[in-house]
């Protein structure tokens, strides 16, 4: 399961970077390092919190295209 958040992890900050979205950068490295030291809570807590993240980066990047049209 830890190899399965770590490949998580991984792709969260591989489009992070890609996207230059520099909040979404930093969970996802945050989330490997919790996932390198078999810190479950941590990872659960990351994991239970990545929907309201991603919602939350989702309304910017619309609203910065809104802005941009």
């Amino acid at each position: 399961v830890m190899e399965d958040v770590k490949a998580f992890a991984d792709k969260i900050s591989r489009v992070a970077e890609e996207c230059g979205a520099a909040s979404l950068l930093e969970y996802g490295n945050r989330l490997r390092d919790h996932a390198d030291s078999y810190d479950i809570e941590c990872v659960e807590k990351s994991i239970e919190i990545f929907p309201t993240l991603f919602r939350s980066i989702q309304r910017r990047w619309s609203k910065n295209d809104k802005e941009s049209s």
